[in-house]
């Protein structure tokens, strides 16, 4: 499917429906206000109005979700043109049952009355259905770039992922193989889940308690490394609620937290990972300590993932999902918020 086709938002969800009937309403208010004159009441104009552009707008939006599947077939030059004939199409039926409806029981009008009433009608659909078809058009284009370019980032930090602990396992699996075989073959188990879902490609989501799984493969090739320094406070999987998340959007903060909070501290420290769910949200919040000299400038790749993970997440969300870090009494804190649908 070419991207330029799909330059219409899918009608049936609900929230796409209410944005077009709200926006439609505004017109209905705007030409009430520029019709009202001496001698006529606005709110007559405006009830008038807003009944027969609902009525267009649920008609042709009915119309362009039962073309939907053959306007996807065409460029999005053709594509518009059909979708504006549609709006066109439902505007002069909607008018001409109006003026049925206007004239019954009452005089006979004038056929060049009817003539003008359509026309007019026409005009204003033709002009504002351009308009808005060529702002869905833009707008369509502009998340499909946001989206294109999160997905660069994500394959950007799969490639960051792999060799920046890469050595340190393969070490740590070498060392182990002669004397602790067993640990050695379940870090490499570990370490092949973690290049696996690296490799993935695409835009899917998988569950929370996968992502969750993945991060603590990781964490479990680092305990080999770092033995008691790191100590782990993880929530329980049945616990976790059933909600998607875009991968590799944990695991990248669970490995910030080690590389420049934990592995920093000579003592170690507790990494905490809570999970709670709240008022039709889910909030993950990741905790690790910070090192002694945390006062100083922060490394550069410090903020690499958070800038990634937070991208990707309003690419695939928008404004529900937030991604806040903040340090705070030695503790270095990133709050995760996702909808729960």
């Amino acid at each position: 499917m070419s991207a330029p086709a799909r330059f219409l938002p899918d009608l049936r969800q609900p929230r796409a429906l209410f944005a077009l009937v709200l926006s439609t309403q505004l017109l209905a208010l705007v030409l009430a206000l520029t019709l009202s004159g001496a001698g006529r009441d606005p709110w007559h104009d405006l009830a008038h109005l807003s009944v027969l552009i609902l009525w267009i707008t649920l008609l042709s939006a009915l119309g362009l979700i039962g073309a939907r599947p053959w306007l996807l077939r065409y460029s999005a030059p053709i594509a518009g043109l059909i979708a504006w004939l549609v709006v066109v199409a439902a505007t002069t039926l909607v008018s001409l049952l109006a003026w049925e409806l206007a004239t019954q029981g009452g005089q006979p009008p004038q056929p060049e009355q009817l003539s003008h009433y359509l026309i007019r009608n026409g005009l204003i659909a033709a002009i504002v259905g351009a308009a808005t078809l060529r702002y869905l058009y833009l707008q369509q284009q502009l998340q499909q770039r946001s989206r294109g370019e999160a997905l660069a980032r994500l394959e950007a930090l799969r490639a960051r992922i792999r060799p920046h602990f890469l050595f340190n396992a393969l070490n740590t699996i070498a060392s182990l193989a002669r004397h602790r075989p067993a640990q050695a073959e379940g870090a490499v188990l570990d370490l092949a889940e973690l290049l696996r879902a690296s490799l993935a490609t695409g835009d899917r989501t998988v569950p929370l308690a996968e992502e969750l799984r993945l991060a603590h493969r990781y964490l479990a090739i680092e305990a080999l490394r770092l033995g008691d320094r790191l100590q782990l406070e993880w929530p329980e999987e049945r616990s976790l609620p059933s909600i998607e998340v875009p991968p590799l959007s944990i695991q990248p903060l669970v490995e910030n937290a080690i590389h420049h909070g934990i592995e920093r501290c000579p003592e170690g420290g507790q990494l905490r990972l809570a999970v709670t769910q709240l008022n039709g949200t889910v909030r993950l919040t990741i905790r690790n300590p910070l090192p002694a000299d945390s006062a100083a400038e922060d490394p550069p790749g410090l903020h690499m993932a958070l800038d990634n993970v937070r991208q990707r997440l309003h690419a695939g969300f928008g404004e529900q999902a937030r991604l806040a870090s903040r340090s705070e009494a030695g503790w270095y804190t990133v709050e995760l918020t996702l909808p729960c649908a």
